[in-house]
């Protein structure tokens, strides 16, 4: 069929298509979460900024990699990508740091256009295969795992029961918490067991330098430190109270 606007061309026919191709036209690359050695994807979550998702080391650079990011935070059990150039790291997600659709993290890396580092306060996170949690901190407990190191505020205590001992260790305070059918515990000031069946809504995922105390009785565990708690529960994960 000739076209309408000049006989001297045709213009495809019965549901069929004269076609071009631009010779010109350069593809955008395609960006992803690849495989890096040693992590595993865990998916795109938020960041709320205060306290960080992932609060315990950072950096920046211009040239950012998630390769660069994974050999920055290597030690700590997660690494996050965050708008492009910023790294975070942390031996424990904070609470508030949900999973949002992985579509969030849509920002190519400023040193890899191919690879994905997160969005606009959203991180793409990875996992370490290798880490079981910070060092003086196990990841489980006599059935408690790891929620990391979080503030405990005098004026408002994340957990309302108190066992103090002079000779204070995780273990200790798991079986007094167990005992107690508490459902969180945290060992604090490096003699304090505090623990209940849920945490006061103003106390938050703090970095892991503030619960550098050695427990009492075991100088190879670390008792959280001055209103800070080596913070354990049953489920894995946390539930602030109103």
């Amino acid at each position: 069929m000739v076209c309408d606007g000049n006989s001297a061309e045709l213009c495809g026919g019965g549901w069929r298509l004269s076609t071009y191709q631009n010779l010109a036209y350069v593809a955008p690359p395609t960006t992803f979460t690849p495989a890096i050695p040693g992590w595993t994807y865990s998916g795109c979550y938020l960041d709320q900024g205060n306290p960080r998702s992932l609060p315990d080391a950072s950096t920046y650079s211009n040239s950012l990699t998630l390769e660069d990011c994974a050999s920055f935070c290597k030690g700590f059990d997660f690494f996050g990508t965050e708008y492009s150039s910023q790294c975070y790291c942390g031996h424990a997600l904070n609470v508030e740091a949900v999973q949002e659709p992985a579509t969030d993290c849509n920002m190519a890396c400023s040193g890899n256009d191919t690879e994905l580092c997160g969005g606009s306060w959203r991180l793409t996170v990875y996992k370490s295969k290798a880490t079981s949690g910070p060092p003086g901190i196990p990841s489980n407990v006599a059935g408690y795992t790891s929620l990391g190191c979080w503030s405990d505020m005098v004026n408002g205590r994340a957990m309302p029961n108190l066992y103090a001992n002079d000779s204070m260790t995780l273990e200790m305070c798991a079986t007094t918490a167990s005992a107690a059918g508490a459902t969180f515990w945290g060992a604090e000031y490096g003699r304090e067991c505090w623990f209940g069946t849920s945490l006061g809504g103003g106390n938050n995922a703090t970095s892991l330098s503030a619960c550098g105390m050695q427990c009492a009785g075991n100088s190879s565990e670390y008792c959280g430190g001055p209103n800070a708690l080596s913070l354990y529960s049953l489920s894995g994960t946390a539930r602030l109270r109103i």
